[in-house]
């Protein structure tokens, strides 16, 4: 079952779906680029949306990702509040840590 992906980049937004090889974090850490289906970017100016069947990204160009809905949080987390500014983009949310480790 496909992963779906929403990440932010120097250029818009990017959505579509990955064929899981493992978790989504995982990828993004071990590989240099991605593969995703039925990729749509989204301009940050009034452009219409990029479609593609098909697109490889490079995972230094995507800035944010949004972690998938099913996405486990750690049981007995600390929430830390975030807030950072990437590229184009100001990050608001919250960041778990197991405790002891924040």
């Amino acid at each position: 079952m496909p992963l779906l992906l929403q990440a932010y980049t120097a250029e818009g937004i990017l959505r579509g779906s990955v064929l899981p090889e493992g978790r989504l974090g995982d990828l993004l850490e071990t590989l240099d680029s991605i593969t995703v289906d039925a990729a749509v970017v989204t301009p940050l100016d009034d452009r219409p949306d990029v479609r593609e069947p098909r697109a490889e990204i490079v995972i230094d160009d995507l800035l944010v990702v949004v972690a998938p809905p099913s996405t486990p949080a750690p049981v007995h987390a600390t929430w830390h509040e975030l807030v950072l500014a990437v590229g184009p983009y100001l990050v608001e949310g919250l960041l778990p840590t197991l405790p002891g480790f924040d």
